[in-house]
C-alpha cells in the first residue's frame, strides 16, 4: 500500500516519532520525566482534575485556534509544526523538519477531502484522507484521556510574556508507547481560563541509543477569523 507524509500529522501527541523501531528506555521509575519539576507552592486548585477537563472542553469547544509545536532532540533532530482548524473541519497543517530534509510539507483538509503540497511541488489532492487520523489526536481525545489520568495536581504559576498562568502537570499514556507513561504540563491563563502551552519530554531508544526528545506547543487565535480554504 502506498504510503502518505503524514508523520506531522500528530498534533496534540507529545512525542516525535523519530523512528518506527524506536522504544522507551528502561528506567527504574516509569513516571520519571525528563522535564524540570516544579514544586507545588500552594493549594490553588481544589479540584485540579476538574480544571483541567474544563479548559480542554474550552478548546474542544472553540470555533477556530492555532497551535505551533517545537520538537527538539539531544540527537540534532528538530521539527516545527504548524496547525490551524476551523471548526466543524477544517485544518491546515504545515512541517518542518531536518529529519525530513528541511523539506517543507502542508496538508489541508475540509471535510474528507485531503490536499497535500510537498517543497516547491504543486498542490495535489489525496486519496487518503487524513480526517480519522486527525480524530485521535483532537483535542477531545486529550479530554478524555485526562480523565482516566491517574495523577492531576496543581504546581504553581509564573507569567508568560506579561501573562499570568497557572501551571497543572498530570499523567498520560504515551501515543506510541501505551505501555509507559508521561508527564504532562500545562500552562493556563489565570484570568481566562484558555491553554496557552503545554510541554512534555520522554526519553526512547533509537538505533540502540537512548535520545530526549522535549516538545512545546503553544495556542492560541481561539476562536478568531481563521480561512482554510481548497487550494485548488
Amino acid at each position: 500500500m502506498r504510503s502518505y507524509p503524514i508523520a506531522f500529522l500528530i498534533i496534540f501527541g507529545f512525542l516525535l516519532e523519530n523512528s518506527s523501531c524506536s522504544k522507551p528506555a528502561p528506567t527504574e521509575n516509569s513516571n520519571n520525566s525528563i522535564i524540570n519539576q516544579v514544586e507545588a507552592v500552594d493549594t490553588g486548585s481544589v479540584d485540579p482534575r476538574a480544571d483541567l477537563e474544563k479548559v480542554f472542553q474550552a478548546i474542544v469547544d472553540a470555533s477556530s485556534y492555532r497551535v505551533v509545536t517545537s520538537v527538539e532532540s539531544d540527537n540534532g533532530q528538530v521539527q516545527h509544526r504548524e496547525w490551524e482548524y476551523r471548526a466543524p473541519d477544517r485544518s491546515h497543517l504545515i512541517l518542518e523538519s531536518n529529519k525530513l530534509s528541511d523539506v517543507r510539507r502542508e496538508t489541508i483538509s475540509i471535510g474528507t477531502e485531503t490536499f497535500v503540497k510537498i517543497g516547491a511541488e504543486p498542490w495535489k489532492k489525496s486519496p487518503l484522507s487524513i480526517l480519522d487520523k486527525l480524530v485521535q489526536f483532537h483535542p477531545k481525545e486529550i479530554a478524555d484521556n485526562i480523565k482516566k489520568s491517574s495523577e492531576i495536581k496543581y504546581i504553581g504559576s509564573e507569567k508568560i510574556d506579561g501573562t499570568q498562568m497557572r501551571i497543572f502537570q498530570y499523567l498520560t499514556k504515551s501515543s506510541l508507547h501505551p505501555e509507559s507513561e508521561l508527564i504532562e504540563k500545562v500552562w493556563i491563563g489565570a484570568s481566562d481560563g484558555l491553554i496557552y502551552q503545554m510541554e512534555s519530554g520522554v526519553e526512547s531508544i533509537i538505533d540502540g541509543q537512548a535520545v530526549k526528545t522535549k516538545k512545546i506547543a503553544k495556542i492560541s487565535a481561539y476562536n478568531s477569523e481563521i480561512n482554510i480554504e481548497k487550494p485548488m
